[in-house]
């Protein structure tokens, strides 16, 4: 996490998580998995786009 962007969607994910533990504990864990997978996607995308652009 380098970017303050980053930092942001860090915390608003770790607070749904948070959240909906208090809610659903399986749908806390669905919550997490996918929000993980989702920033996986989106620090690739950055990634190839940096290397792209000189």
């Amino acid at each position: 996490m380098n970017s303050p962007t980053d930092s942001v969607l860090a915390i608003v994910a770790a607070l749904l998580v948070l959240l909906t533990a208090l809610l659903d504990p399986r749908f806390s864990s669905a919550l997490a998995i996918g929000l993980l997978v989702v920033y996986a996607i989106y620090k690739m995308i950055q990634h190839d786009q940096r290397r792209s652009h000189p």
